[in-house]
């Protein structure tokens, strides 16, 4: 028999304490030898098991000495503990992206850091054929190929894929009927609600655009540059991918708003798990129980919002520096968005939501539009008309002695104006169940302000109200007559 390398040895000693043993379990010089007899033929000499785990200490390997009690060696923990292993585990086999067979792969090599008892304590019975998983065994490869493009500064090409009923890709087409061939140039690979996405730009868009990796077939490197990126909003001062994210929420895509909402008290742990720590909340009733824990009445108070919903590098790097100054569109929105706020301060409640906005349209509850100096004013005790008269709720008459309808009550103010927020049922969007009695809260953040972003908001029914900006206002409505279509007799 050929004679073993030294190394060969010393690493299938440590495999089979990897394998064999833990701080459960450990292994006698026998049992030592008795797996070294099976892998390689050999036994070792107790000077040489000595050795080997004195080498094992100083390459770092947390082993135990020959513990008398357990009549034994063992290594004590392994490269990954076991809950690591499960977090790993759980993580693969949740991502979508992930392809069954390839979950299953990767959780084979996890368990591999284990020891033989511990997987035997690991979930076997797992259910991967109950988990929405990609059918796109190119994924990985395809992440390799984009990756390198970016380092390399080149654009790539692609098919882009829709899923059928049977959730087969389904490649989309161009006009004449060929499968369309995607030019861009990528930027970014970002993994976003269990999916990768494809952060890239070309010629004919103004904002960056994200691509679901899983959907990506026969992708490809040219021999071609990437466009100049500086046109872009979140490209002028580099491309920062944490900005991007939070800004991009669901990876939506369209343009950078300020959004200002009023929620009930029934979302609030949901927009905080969304949006975490970029977004601003006070009370609609009590604008002194806020986030920033600060006198709304502070002059200070829009840029402290600014700096509380783009973080702090981005308020430094672009607020502070004055670089915002340089792009005139924001500017307006920034101005557009002080105003706004000071009109809700100084108004002490988003009730008035017309004096607020600063139109004449108020999209509250079922999103009634009440024409402020139409003569189907509640004012003048005439009917509450949302779009063709008739109220989403009950197609209930409002008048104006403040008589309750069966499920609501619109009520004016000194001014003559709609108490529109007096609309909101809170509901548990757990339960389905009315909260009684419950808070309002207005939210401000950050967002890619776009239809996905309506349709978004529009699952929460009445229980959140837009108030500005009026453009994602106007898609609601645009969403809303849509619907009125499919729902109308």
């Amino acid at each position: 028999m050929d004679r073993i390398n030294n190394n060969i040895k010393f690493y299938t000693f440590i495999d089979i304490l990897q394998t064999y043993s833990d701080k459960n379990v450990s292994l006698s010089i026998k049992e030592i030898n008795n797996h070294m007899k099976k892998r390689l033929g050999i036994v070792l000499d107790r000077r040489t098991i000595y050795n080997y785990m004195r080498d094992m200490k100083a390459l770092g390997f947390d082993v135990s000495d020959y513990d008398k009690n357990k009549e034994g060696y063992y290594l004590n923990s392994h490269t990954l503990e076991p809950y690591e292993i499960k977090i790993l585990s759980d993580a693969v086999l949740t991502s979508n992206f992930i392809t069954k067979g390839k979950s299953l792969e990767l959780i084979a090599k996890l368990k591999s850091f284990n020891s033989i008892y511990q997987n035997r304590d690991f979930i076997d019975n797992i259910f991967i054929e109950d988990i929405p998983k990609s059918t796109n065994e190119e994924i990985f490869s395809n992440m390799m190929v984009i990756d390198g493009a970016i380092k390399e500064g080149k654009k790539i090409r692609f098919n882009y894929c829709n899923y059928d009923c049977f959730k087969r890709l389904v490649y989309r087409v161009d006009d004449s009927g060929e499968r369309k061939v995607y030019v861009k140039s990528p930027i970014y690979l970002i993994l976003r609600n269990k999916n990768y996405y494809l952060v890239c730009a070309d010629e004919s868009s103004e904002v960056l655009q994200n691509y679901r990796v899983d959907r990506m077939l026969n992708v490809s490197v040219m021999d071609e540059d990437i466009m100049d990126l500086s046109k872009f909003r979140d490209c002028k001062t580099g491309f920062n991918p944490m900005d991007y994210l939070r800004k991009s929420f669901k990876m939506f895509t369209g343009e950078n708003a300020i959004v200002i909402v009023v929620f009930a008290q029934s979302l609030l742990n949901y927009f905080l798990d969304e949006f975490g720590d970029y977004i601003y909340i006070m009370e609609e009733e009590n604008f002194s129980n806020n986030n920033l824990c600060e006198d709304v009445r502070s002059e200070c108070l829009d840029y402290n919002i600014l700096k509380k919903i783009l973080g702090a590098n981005e308020y430094e790097e672009y607020i502070l520096t004055g670089k915002y100054i340089e792009d005139r569109d924001t500017i307006s929105k920034i101005e557009d968005f002080r105003k706004v706020l000071k009109k809700i301060v100084e108004a002490g409640s988003v009730g008035n939501v017309k004096a607020a906005a600063g139109d004449e349209k108020v999209a509250a509850g079922d999103q009634v539009e009440v024409a402020a100096n139409d003569e189907k004013v509640v004012a003048g005790g005439e009917k509450v008309v949302a779009g063709d008269e008739n109220v989403a709720a009950d197609q209930v008459e409002a008048v104006a002695n403040k008589e309750k309808t069966e499920n609501d009550e619109v009520v004016a103010d000194d001014e003559g104006s709609i108490d529109c927020t007096s609309n909101y049922k809170a509901v548990d969007v757990s339960t389905g169940e009315n909260i009684k009695d419950s808070k309002k809260y207005i939210g401000i953040f950050v967002a890619k302000s776009g239809v996905g972003l309506a349709k978004w908001i529009l699952q929460f029914g009445a229980d959140i109200m837009v108030v500005f900006p009026e453009s994602l206002r106007d898609l609601i409505r645009k969403e809303i007559d849509e619907m009125g279509e499919y729902y109308s007799e």
